[in-house]
């Protein structure tokens, strides 16, 4: 499911993306809270990173966001 919403925000406008789940009647996420723990471990990087960030190793700062920042974004909004 979360794969499917990175797919779907994947142009970055966070309106749009409001909208496409309107127009879907999409009225719950439910997310694991185990996510985490999937993603990590070597090997797992890309994973951890489409669903939550990829992050700059010196700043911190976000530098492409993952499903779950986008959705933090759109509660925000």
């Amino acid at each position: 499911m979360l794969s499917r919403f990175r797919e779907q925000n994947s142009d970055g406008n966070l309106c749009k993306s409001y909208q496409r789940l309107r127009e879907g009647n999409l009225k719950y996420l439910v997310i694991d809270p185990n996510i985490g723990t999937v993603v990590m471990g070597e090997g797992n990087e890309s994973l951890f990173n489409r669903f939550f960030a990829k992050r700059d190793p010196v700043t911190g700062r976000i530098q492409e966001d993952g499903a779950i920042s986008d959705l933090v974004k759109l509660r925000k909004v």
